[in-house]
């Protein structure tokens, strides 16, 4: 048996469509790099300070948010309040119970000069960005930030 394809090559205007879609990408790319447009990335940023808080959790769920130098009440979250920070945490805890971080480890949270907001865990290398998850979200872990600012 011989090859069914043998007497029919591939047709030139499929070759000319995959060679110019080829093309297309190759400059596509090309101007992206060298004008920053279309592209998507963080801009770069310095840290304007740093404040470590701790999570402490409570038996009936709600959790106290303390600065860690002075131990001063942050803010409290209750189990029943809708809470970007209780969600996150929870996240958060599980990570922490597989390196076996002890509760009272802080948290950084720290202000760029962009205006962001991040919060570290240097336990477990987390990081997690604010605008990640909306203005209202970015909002909470600025009242947190402002308030540990003011209890230092």
């Amino acid at each position: 048996m011989g090859d069914p394809f043998q007497e029919r090559p591939i047709p030139r205007s499929i070759l000319f469509a995959g060679t110019s879609l080829v093309v297309f990408a190759i400059l596509a790319v090309a101007l992206a790099r060298l004008t920053d447009v279309g592209i998507t990335s963080t801009p770069t940023a310095n840290p304007v300070a740093s404040v470590e808080i701790v999570f402490d959790p409570r038996p009936d769920g709600s959790v106290i948010i303390r600065e860690a130098t002075s131990g001063a009440v942050l803010a409290t979250r209750t189990s029943g309040q809708r809470s970007f920070l209780l969600g996150m945490l929870r996240g958060i805890e599980h990570e922490r119970s597989r390196f076996q971080v002890p509760e009272d480890t802080p948290y950084v949270l720290t202000r760029w000069s962009d205006g962001r907001f991040t919060m570290t865990d240097d336990s477990t290398g987390l990081m997690l960005e604010s605008r990640a998850f909306g203005a209202d979200n970015a909002n909470e872990l600025k009242t947190i930030y402002e308030a540990a600012l003011e209890a230092r």
